[in-house]
């Protein structure tokens, strides 16, 4: 169907549950292990194992001597045990320190955030930061967490009579943003997203797909 088609469907009509809804992710302030801590544990055993066999070398201390071994001994075993997480890092999940309970779900004329509505015509603007999709490998260097990404990275925006509304929501896969594609237009041609930013969620980037989608656009903003 052609977005002239598309555009002449009724302004008020709600797309197919699940296409145009996603997470929400918040984050939550409490305690999540991270493997990091593990070579922080590491690091106190040898550290400590040091000092205690220096002490042990100057007063002739047994006990000094023994607390420099049995630490000495507890940091090779935190390392021996941290091989194999390391090793599976690559292909587990990062720790996920909040949680995913909200959902969005963006309609042709309004958004939907858990139960708050904000109608179209009372948002000013609206932006997208797509950083991230679950799955996506993450090339961070140290620590024991997983190197893949739960996708929560991204956020949108909106701007409403001088406030801006920001929230965080999670993309199962590259370019599931395409999903909502008939309602980014629509959020374009109502004079809430750039059309550049449009192009770019949409990923045409080619200067002649530009120009031929531009003209494929129903009357309206530009």
């Amino acid at each position: 169907m052609s977005l002239t088609g598309r555009k002449k469907r009724k302004i008020g009509k709600r797309m197919k549950a699940g296409n145009n809804t996603f997470k929400i992710y918040t984050p939550v302030k409490k305690f999540y292990p991270k493997g990091n801590l593990v070579g922080y544990l590491a690091s106190f055993f040898g550290i400590l194992g040091i000092l205690s066999c220096i002490i042990s070398r100057i007063t002739q201390s047994d006990i000094a001597l023994i607390i420099g071994l049995v630490s000495t001994t507890c940091m090779l075993l935190i390392f021996i045990g941290c091989i194999p997480l390391a090793i599976s890092a690559t292909f587990r999940y990062q720790t996920l320190p909040g949680d995913l309970n909200g959902k969005v779900t963006f309609n042709i004329d309004d958004i939907t955030v858990n139960d708050k509505l904000f109608e179209l015509d009372k948002i000013s603007k609206i932006t997208f930061s797509l950083v991230d999709y679950k799955g996506l490998y993450i090339g961070r260097r140290g620590g024991l967490d997983g190197r893949k990404s739960q996708g929560i990275e991204n956020t949108f925006s909106l701007y409403i009579n001088d406030n801006e509304i920001t929230y965080q929501f999670q993309l199962l896969y590259k370019g599931q943003i395409k999903e909502i594609r008939e309602q980014l237009i629509q959020y374009h041609l109502a004079g809430k997203l750039h059309f550049l930013h449009l192009t770019d969620l949409l990923e045409i980037t080619k200067y002649e797909e530009i120009q031929e989608f531009k003209q494929q656009l129903p009357t309206g903003l530009k």
